[in-house]
């Protein structure tokens, strides 16, 4: 079916996009290059737009070029990045449309709808060059009207202008929003475009903000970390406190503490600690390491510690196009050899991580089993002041829809030096669709 392009649908009312020039002469006694860019952000795809580029009489355009010169998917198939018509031009105006039956474009990183590269004989100004967006929408707007957008104007790698075109929705604006924020001790940067009649900075903030579960911090979002500027710009510095985690003793409360916190239980008498239902240690006084809620029963002694192995979910990240979890994994086994992770989007059977955790062997690596897991082999070595094995586990995931449907199951396994697997049958459940919500 031949589509129509969008110069012979578009409707009869022409908004002129309201430019913010810089004004600024500049003269040269020979020809030169000028480079326009109309640069666009929004948080919806689109199928059509059409537009208009007006420019003086000493202007010439040599090139055109059209979103980024980025290639479109277009029914299967990959189409060129000049996929745009333009439809005149004369007379100091070029012209140009696209229609397309899906949405196509992809603008939630700014990207540059239209570039033009005018040789200029004489003076020219920034403000001569001057765009106008007749129409803009997607497949779902189609018939209502028009998507919205913010734009930057830029010539010659300077922006002389910017605003927003809300044709069709003047009471919404589009948002640029930048999150600042630390995490796994490294300072990190998050833009994203939102649309929304929403007027508070600080509730379009929190709306659109990554979803931070640290282990070790509790992130927010005060008044005071959120700032506004031109273009309905927001910037937002991301606060964090030390997130803290109760440890309870024969069901008593015995005191909050941070992530990795070293913490001693004393009793006047020897006795058998257990975590989980196992034994970790035997003895008057112990030691470990928090690595979240711990809730610690004391019993009569035994004659020796038990074998396990366990794993907890400690926290999760989720920024823009990335999941990244992160789970505790524990393990006591005499003759200690090496310890990991089996995990699987599907329930598993302890005989199949068995047998994949005794052919996946190589440390500090990810490998698949021929038995339908893929392990993790962690390189810890020795014990902790608790005289268990830990480590932390952090898989992660790009492209966060792909992945939304998806729950992963994580085992913990310890194998001894005579090559005995130990698995806990209980696994930590991931729900990545959970952590997107």
């Amino acid at each position: 079916m031949k589509i129509k392009k969008l110069s012979s649908i578009i409707m009869a009312a022409v908004l002129t996009a309201t430019s913010l020039f810089c004004v600024s002469a500049q003269s040269t006694d020979n020809s030169q290059k000028v480079v326009y860019s109309y640069v666009v952000a929004t948080d919806s795809k689109i199928a059509a737009f059409d537009g208009e580029i007006s420019y003086p009489s000493n202007y010439t355009v040599e090139s055109v070029s059209y979103y980024g010169s980025k290639s479109v998917k277009i029914d299967n198939t990959t189409a060129e990045p000049n996929v745009v018509d333009n439809a005149d031009q004369s007379n100091g105006t070029l012209k140009f449309n696209s229609t397309y039956k899906t949405d196509v474009y992809d603008f939630s990183d700014a990207t540059a709808l239209v570039t033009v590269t005018f040789n200029v004989d004489g003076e020219y100004k920034s403000s001569d060059i001057n765009t106008t967006i007749n129409d803009f929408y997607n497949v779902k707007s189609v018939k209502s009207g028009n998507v919205s957008f913010r734009y930057d104007e830029v010539v010659n790698g300077e922006t002389v202008g910017s605003g927003q075109f809300n044709k069709s929705n003047p009471g919404e604006h589009v948002y640029q929003i930048t999150y600042n924020y630390i995490l796994d001790n490294a300072r990190k940067t998050l833009s994203t475009v939102y649309t929304t009649e929403e007027t508070s900075a600080k509730t379009i903030a929190e709306k659109n903000a990554p979803s931070l579960k640290s282990v070790s911090y509790v992130y927010n979002i005060t008044e005071d970390g959120v700032t506004t500027g031109s273009n309905y710009s927001v910037n937002v510095n991301i606060a964090r406190e030390k997130k803290l985690y109760p440890v309870y003793v024969d069901g008593e409360l015995f005191g909050n503490y941070a992530f990795n916190s070293k913490v001693t239980i004393d009793k006047d008498e020897e006795v058998s600690f257990i975590i989980n239902g196992n034994v970790v240690h035997v003895g008057k006084s112990f030691q470990f390491l928090v690595g979240g809620m711990t809730d610690i029963e004391t019993d009569d002694p035994v004659d020796a510690p038990d074998t396990y192995s366990y794993i907890e979910t400690s926290g999760s990240n989720v920024e823009k196009d990335k999941v990244e979890m992160e789970l505790l994994a524990t393990a006591k086994v005499e003759n200690f050899s090496r310890m990991g992770v089996a995990f699987s989007n599907h329930p598993l059977n302890k005989t199949d991580i068995e047998a994949d955790a005794a052919e996946v062997t190589v440390k500090g690596a990810t490998r698949a089993g021929s038995h339908g897991s893929v392990v993790y082999n962690s390189t810890v070595s020795e014990p902790n002041v608790s005289g268990q094995y830990q480590f932390l586990f952090g898989p992660y995931f790009q492209n966060n829809e792909t992945y939304r449907g998806y729950t992963f199951y994580f085992y913990a396994f310890v194998v001894d030096t005579s090559g005995n697997v130990t698995v806990f049958d209980e696994p930590s459940v991931v729900s990545i669709a959970n952590l997107l919500a």
